[in-house]
Formats: structure tokens, sequence, C-alpha cells
């Protein structure tokens, strides 16, 4: 029994991998000191969302899957399970160690504060 549910899992992650990419919808706000990035990402959960920063790029992925009883049959279907990435050029220093998500009713909002270093200054003449 166990075997045979390792093997339905192994297949179920084959499918998924090898589903299309779709680029999610989103929205950038500027909050003085940081930026939200506000992702439109519904059918993923918590567990299946990746945030990752590589170099000057913002990396977000996250599979969407919908799971069914076996006898459940479609008679008509519009929602297609698919796996979501964005990548976005960061043209501005980000303190990594700050960044935080959290995802809500399908929208998840990562923040990503401005380095110290990369903020501006107002300079004092004298």
């Amino acid at each position: 029994m166990s075997t045979e549910v390792a093997k339905q899992e192994n297949q179920t992650l084959e499918k998924v991998r090898d589903l299309p990419m779709v680029s999610p919808r989103y929205r950038v706000r500027n909050l003085d000191h940081a930026y939200r990035i506000d992702v439109q990402m519904p059918g993923v959960n918590r567990e299946s969302a990746r945030i990752t920063i590589e170099g000057d790029q913002l990396v977000i992925e996250g599979e969407r899957s919908q799971h069914f009883a076996d006898s459940w049959q479609a008679v008509h279907r519009e929602i297609a399970v698919a796996n979501y990435r964005l990548v976005l050029d960061l043209n501005v220093q980000i303190d990594a160690d700050k960044v935080s998500a959290r995802s809500e009713n399908g929208v998840l909002q990562v923040t990503l504060p401005v380095a110290e270093a990369a903020r501006p200054r107002m300079i004092e003449v004298n």
C-alpha cells in the first residue's frame, strides 16, 4: 500500500513539473523605505510558494494544483492546473535579511526593504 501511494505521489510530481508556466499578474508599490509586491496566485498555498533573490532578481514561484476524489469527473472545466513564475529585476539594493512575505486570499504580498546604503539622504549645506 505505501509503495502504491509513493508511486502515485511521484506521478503527481512528474505531472506538476510538466505543467505550463504562467506569469501571474502583480502590482508594485513604493512604501518610502520598502517596496511591496502583490502577486495574484490563486490556488497556491503557502507550502508551494517559493521566493528567492538571485543576484539582482526576485524570483517568485508557486504551484497551483487541484485535488479531487478519484471518482470525480469533470463535465466542464475552465480552471487549469499550472505553475506560476515571476522574475523581476531589482533596480535598487534590497536588505535581503528583512524581506518578508505573507499569503491571503490568493494574493502573495512580498515586502522588500530598501538597504540603508541605497536610501536617499539629505545633505546639510554649511
